[in-house]
C-alpha cells in the first residue's frame, strides 16, 4: 500500500509545481488561493524591477477571511489572516519575493457560511520617487 501511495504523492507535488509555474510565467507579479472545504491554500508573489503597465510592485499582500455564524447566539463572526511582502526592497531589484498561507476553518467559531480572499500590490510610478522604504502600516516580514 504504502508503494503506492508514494508515487501518487509525488506525482500530485510535481503536478503542483508545475501548475504554479505555469501560471506565474504571465507575469512576476500575480497572487492565487486555492478554496477547498477545509482551507484556503494562497500564494503572492512580486518581482520590484518588473515594469507592468507603466508601474512597479512595491510590495503587497494577500488576505484570506472566513466568515462564521454562532448557531447559539445568531451573532456573525470573521476569521481573518494576512500575509505581507516586503517592502524594503530597491526598484531594481530583479529577485522574486513570495509569500505562502494555509487558513483553516475553525468550527469553533460556529457554522462557516463563506469565504473571501483579496491580493493587492503597492503600486508606483516607474523611475518615480515614491518607493516605499519599510512602511509601518505595512511590516517587513509577517
Amino acid at each position: 500500500m504504502k508503494r503506492r501511495i508514494m508515487p501518487l504523492l509525488l506525482f500530485v507535488l510535481l503536478l503542483t509545481g508545475t501548475v504554479l509555474f505555469v501560471h506565474a510565467s504571465g507575469s512576476p507579479n500575480y497572487y492565487s488561493v486555492n478554496k477547498c472545504d477545509t482551507r484556503m491554500d494562497g500564494y503572492i508573489q512580486f518581482q520590484p524591477s518588473y515594469v507592468q503597465n507603466g508601474m512597479q510592485a512595491a510590495g503587497g499582500s494577500l488576505s484570506t477571511t472566513y466568515n462564521y455564524r454562532n448557531p447559539n447566539s445568531g451573532h456573525y463572526s470573521s476569521d481573518t489572516i494576512t500575509r505581507y511582502l516586503p517592502t524594503d526592497k530597491l526598484p531594481t531589484d530583479s529577485n522574486i519575493y513570495s509569500r505562502f498561507a494555509i487558513h483553516y476553518k475553525n468550527s469553533h467559531l460556529g457554522e462557516c457560511v463563506g469565504n473571501s480572499s483579496n491580493g493587492r500590490f503597492d503600486w508606483v510610478p516607474e523611475g518615480g520617487n515614491l518607493w516605499p522604504v519599510n512602511n509601518p502600516e505595512n511590516p517587513v516580514g509577517q
